[in-house]
């Protein structure tokens, strides 16, 4: 059939527009995301952070943000119950001992804290927590762990803070008011009191010990100052010294006939007679 160039493009067959139909849904299969689908995934990649020393989150809450910063620094003069301190090349992240923020929480070891709490992340950095004196150099061999003082906040709330109220202590606030708290309640009043853990440095970690002068009778108070002995004493501590020592022989000869007499085994007793004969 012929058609007139002059009314335009020539109109397309039946198989033609299924041909060029299959072609656009190939095209649409092997396109790659558009500029806005990669936006919006780069964008949620950066709002959940992924930190090295956490365990990756998935949620956070505005109010428990605004209550601490992201080197786990508090704010409107909150303070931790225990000690916080920094890492040489991590910034000014903030770390505690494990086993100092388990005792106010009612464990009695790191074990059972991390154990019971799997949100929180064991850090083992045992050699620089000796060289900077956090922990005493007796403690190489035992098992210590720290953990980022954010996320122990996340985890328990005003229960790690001084003086520390439900709700307006709370990292996540909506969660304590759901369950029932008021700001009026007590962080930690359900938490056994256990004594804290306490890493102190042994005296002579800290600085040498001072050397007693043991031949001075003053510093050895047990000790008699030395006294001069007569001679007549001398002879008398020789003759009851002598006469102790006859008093031993005698029973070492006693108790020698008596094992012979009494205990000594008959095969023994021949065999030591016949050799006696034989010398004889």
């Amino acid at each position: 059939m012929d058609f007139d160039d002059s009314k335009g493009d020539s109109p397309l067959t039946e198989f033609e527009e299924d041909s060029e139909d299959e072609q656009i849904r190939v095209k649409r299969r092997e396109r790659k995301p558009s500029e806005a689908i990669e936006n919006v995934a780069s964008s949620s990649l950066q709002t959940i952070k992924q930190d090295p020393d956490e365990h990756s989150i998935s949620d956070i809450d505005e109010a428990g943000e605004s209550k601490i910063t992201e080197d786990g620094d508090l704010l409107s003069g909150r303070e931790f119950k225990v000690r916080t301190f920094k890492f040489l090349g991590r910034g000014e992240k903030k770390f505690m001992l494990a086993t100092e923020a388990a005792r106010p929480l009612g464990y009695r070891d790191s074990y059972l804290f991390y154990q019971k709490n799997k949100s929180l992340k064991k850090i083992a950095e045992k050699d620089f927590l000796i060289t900077t004196g956090i922990i005493p150099q007796s403690y190489r061999s035992r098992q210590i762990a720290v953990v980022t003082a954010r996320s122990v906040f996340r985890a328990f709330g005003g229960k790690m803070i001084k003086d520390g109220r439900r709700v307006i202590d709370d990292y996540w606030e909506k969660e304590a008011i759901t369950e029932g708290f008021t700001a009026s309640d007590i962080a930690d009043a359900d938490l056994p009191q256990l004594p804290p853990a306490t890493f102190a440095i042994p005296q002579d970690e800290r600085t040498p010990r001072p050397k007693k002068n043991l031949r001075d009778p003053a510093l050895v108070p047990h000790r008699e100052a030395h006294q001069s002995v007569s001679l007549d004493g001398m002879f008398a501590h020789a003759k009851s010294v002598r006469e102790l020592n006859s008093v031993y022989a005698s029973q070492r000869r006693e108790r020698k006939q008596m094992y012979h007499e009494y205990f000594m085994p008959a095969a023994i007793a021949q065999r030591a007679a016949d050799l006696q004969a034989q010398d004889q």
